[in-house]
């Protein structure tokens, strides 16, 4: 996990990063890092586990909630549901 100083307490604390992709492209290029940081030694470790998926991709669309936070113009929103990738290749 990442651990970032909190601003209130100053200590080190587990925390998330997300993004939100508000404009799906036409061709997704993902690229998994399968490495870990150890915060003991300082180094990446690479992970040798297994990676497993499927050949068809849906990117998970924003909640309805926070449709007006995260989209400026509210046509947007519609483009977004549009996120269906099929696997093309693995290199």
């Amino acid at each position: 996990s990442n651990r970032v100083t909190c601003s209130v307490c100053n200590d080190l604390r587990d925390s998330e990063r997300h993004t939100c992709i508000t404009r799906p492209p036409a061709h997704l290029i993902l690229s998994l890092k399968r490495f870990s940081y150890d915060y003991r030694s300082g180094r990446l470790d690479k992970l040798l586990h297994k990676v497993e998926f499927s050949p068809a991709l849906s990117l998970p669309t924003c909640p309805p909630d926070l449709v007006k936070a995260v989209f400026e113009n509210p046509a947007d929103y519609q483009l977004q549901l549009h996120n269906q990738y099929g696997l093309y290749a693995v290199v």
